[in-house]
């Protein structure tokens, strides 16, 4: 249920025309209220709307006003709002829900719904109902396949906002964890921890092995090399050693 109040000083006219056909037969459930008559909300009074999902185009939340009676708390030329239930921001304890208004203007939007249900709350803040409201023309004209209502004679204009709900909605769930799931789960985050580190470091002894037998190799081999090496005798040296052994001519 989607809580829609008038902010047209006129007054707003609501209805909500589906089909069996169209809503695979959901709209059973809807109010034939809604569905087949409309109804009058004055300036400032709310409505609790049922919203469901229709193929048909032409189906869907419709609201007739007078756009040149809107009042200061929503824009220009717009009529109705949509309640929803959002988190206290700042926070401000367990249980606190704030209700936040989207406004909706004349034309065709879509909207988007997401329920909430946290374990971890208290009061009406276990369940909460979000509706996101996305505008998609900004054409005022009334197109009466859409609605069971007649403008008002009274008005001085008309306009027509109409709302479908989105294919999809959001079924959030927020579960309080158990000191054995939190154990289990700080475990297991460790133990993975302890191997990432244990193969980091295998890693690095590896490479400092090879490193260091590298060098060792590089050393023996330049040993070897030093050890190969011949003697050098210069000229000097031969013609002393020969010198003794010489005979002088007579």
């Amino acid at each position: 249920m989607m809580r829609m109040q008038c902010h047209a000083r006129s007054g707003c006219l609501l209805s909500n025309k589906l089909s069996y056909e169209s809503t695979e037969g959901v709209s059973d459930m809807v109010n034939q209220t809604f569905i087949d008559g409309c109804v009058r909300v004055p300036h400032l009074e709310t409505l609790q709307m049922p919203l469901v999902y229709s193929i048909n185009p032409f189906e869907g939340v419709s609201a007739l006003y007078d756009p040149s009676t809107s009042d200061d708390e929503v824009l220009p030329r717009y009529g109705v709002t949509a309640a929803s239930e959002t988190m206290c921001k700042p926070y401000k304890g367990k249980g606190c829900v704030k209700v936040r208004e989207s406004q909706i203007g004349p034309g065709v939007g879509s909207v988007m719904y997401v329920q909430i249900h946290n374990q971890t709350e208290t009061g009406d803040a276990k369940h909460r109902q979000e509706f996101f409201a996305a505008t998609s023309t900004m054409n005022e004209t009334v197109n009466s396949k859409t609605t069971a209502c007649v403008p008002d004679p009274g008005w001085t204009e008309t306009a027509q906002a109409r709302l479908t709900m989105g294919s999809f909605y959001f079924d959030v769930l927020v579960r309080r964890d158990s000191f054995w799931m939190y154990l289990w789960g700080t475990a297991g985050g460790a133990y993975g921890s302890f191997f990432e580190v244990a193969a980091l470091l295998l890693v690095l002894s590896s490479l400092a092995v090879k490193v260091y037998q590298n060098r060792l190799k590089s050393t023996q081999l330049m040993q070897a090399t030093q050890s190969l090496r011949l003697p050098i005798f210069s000229p000097s040296s031969k013609n002393q050693e020969k010198s003794p052994n010489a005979v002088m001519p007579g």
